[in-house]
This record gives C-alpha cells, structure tokens and sequence, in this order.
C-alpha cells in the first residue's frame, strides 16, 4: 500500500513522529526537493509513491510500519511548505505532535533525508576472538566466540547530526519515548531511564535524577514534575535557553518559533506570560540578566525579536 498525507490522523489512532535533518538549505527557494507544497498537497491526499520519497522517510515508513502503527508525523510533508497560512496554524501544534506522539524515530546518525538511517552497520566494533574455557575439573574444556564491542556509554546520546539542530531541542524534550538510530547501535530513552541496544537492559534513572528532572521531565507533560516545582521548571528554562541557542538553525525568523512549543508547555504549566523568549513575571529577576558569552554574537540584518531578549541575537 503506498502512503498518503491524512489530514485527521490524530483522530483516527496513535501516531510516530519523526526527528530527522531534512538537509543542507541556505534559503526559503532551495528547500529539500521532496516537500509539500500548494502545488502537491491535493495529490498527496491521494496516494505518495514510497519510491520517490528519500530515503530516512522511506526507513521511518518501515519502523512504523514493523511497529504496527499505521501513522506517522512527518514535519517537511504534513506542513505545507511555500503556505504562510498553514506553516503559522501548524508550527503552533509541535507540542501536540510530539508530546502525544507514541513514539519519536531520532535519526541521529542521518545528516540529510537522503541518506536513510537503517545502514549496514560497521562490523569493525564487533571483533570475535576464539578462547576455550574450563568449566571444572571434572568437565572437558569447550571453545567459545566472544565479541568484544567498543562500549560507547558517554557518548550514546551525545553530539550527532540531529542534535545539533535547534528545531530538534524541543522535538526531544516534548516526547514521552525516543528510539535513536546512531551508527552502530538503538538506543532508548524515555521519562524514567534508558537502554542501549547493546546492553540489553533497561536502566531506570537514579531518584536524584527523577527529583531533578531536566527540561525533558520539566515540560513534558507525562511527568510527574509538572506543576510540582516552580523554581526547579524555571530554572531548568533558562538551561534550555542555553543549549538552544548554540544549535544551528538555517533561518533566523525560526529562532523564536523553534522553542515555542516548549515555551508554551512551560507557560502552561507555571501560569507565566510569555514575552518574546522571556517571562513577564521574571523579568526583573532574571529574565533580562542574559548576556554574550563570548562576545561574538551578532545581530541578524532581519527582525527576529525585540532587543531585549536572547532571541534578537
């Protein structure tokens, strides 16, 4: 069965939502080829061909569909692209997409949609070596094979081709479950813990790590943080400011529009105002007390924000 665009899927049953790099693109004309548009959405209702679809879509199409569910969030094909109309109604909805969402497919190890993320894997992290063992005294000694893996477990959720984007910050804090696809191995990570595809076990967070939380636990809205820790939800705000704003993002009018659905979770859940990346009633406190780490930032030549807030820069 070929795919199609589904205008109500929300209503019709669970859905996967995909973080991936859709690519290169350094203006509004030169988007990725394979977009919707006003020109194709009306056929995309109708059918897709799943051979034209690049390659990272393609293998998302197949982790849905092995996962048995008949949905997925795609934002480069379910946002109509060249329609300020629909990019305006549906930017707004990424706290849905993704916090309701059963499942986030992470595309770590993809730097572009060209490039698919279900690869054959690098048999150099796999070295079998030959030994014999002795059970006792009393039972002969057998030969065994025994890999031996290069154990990544610093760096299992670390730097990659996706976190480096700044849309993709709050495509990971809103999801309640993230299956990552890195080079070499699947990793899990949800509200209580995680697990690595090699390990084979679940390892549930610490309860000083539960207790405090980190904008995943702080604004999604599976957890049991919210509305529980004013200071702690603040806080954990103006961290996220932090890693956000040294991510790359191709357009500086998304600076603002890229956190919004974080920004609108924590509103929502500590009853603030939301000003331009700031909140009115911690303005005086902290909210205005931000400042260049470096000294090199500069200011866009277009309108992102008022001067007064991080995002203007």
């Amino acid at each position: 069965t070929q795919p199609r665009s589904e205008t109500n899927f929300h209503i019709r049953g669970w859905w996967v939502a995909l973080s991936h790099c859709w690519g290169p693109s350094q203006t509004k004309e030169l988007r990725p080829a394979f977009v919707t548009t006003t020109a194709n959405v009306e056929a995309r209702k109708e059918s897709i061909s799943l051979e034209e679809l690049p390659q990272t879509i393609q293998d998302a199409i197949m982790v849905t569909d092995r996962l048995e569910y008949a949905f997925i969030w795609v934002d480069s094909l379910c946002i109509i692209q060249d329609s300020v109309e629909d990019w305006n109604k549906e930017s707004v909805k990424m706290q849905e997409y993704y916090s309701r969402a059963i499942l986030t497919v992470a595309t770590d190890s993809s730097p572009d949609d060209t490039c698919g993320f279900l690869n054959p894997r690098s048999s150099g992290r796999f070295a079998p070596i030959e030994t014999r063992m002795t059970p006792d005294k009393e039972h002969p000694s057998y030969k065994v094979k025994v890999f031996l893996q290069d154990k990544p477990s610093n760096r299992m959720f670390g730097p990659s081709h996706l976190t480096s984007r700044a849309w993709v910050l709050q495509e990971e804090a809103l999801s309640p479950r993230t299956l990552h696809f890195l080079a070499n191995h699947m990793a899990w990570k949800c509200l209580y813990g995680w697990a690595v595809e090699y390990d084979g076990e679940f390892n549930p967070y610490t309860e000083r790590r539960l207790a405090e939380g980190g904008v995943r636990k702080a604004v999604n809205p599976h957890s049991y943080l919210q509305r529980t820790n004013v200071p702690r939800q603040r806080k954990e705000w103006y961290n996220c400011v932090e890693d956000y704003i040294q991510r790359d993002i191709t357009y500086n009018d998304d600076r603002l529009p890229a956190i919004s659905g974080i920004a609108r979770m924590v509103a929502e859940q500590l009853n603030y105002t939301y000003r331009a990346g700031l909140w009115q009633e911690d303005m005086v406190k902290g909210g205005l007390l931000w400042f260049v780490g470096d000294g090199n930032a500069t200011k866009p030549e277009e309108y992102c924000a008022p001067s007064w807030s991080w995002a203007s820069l």
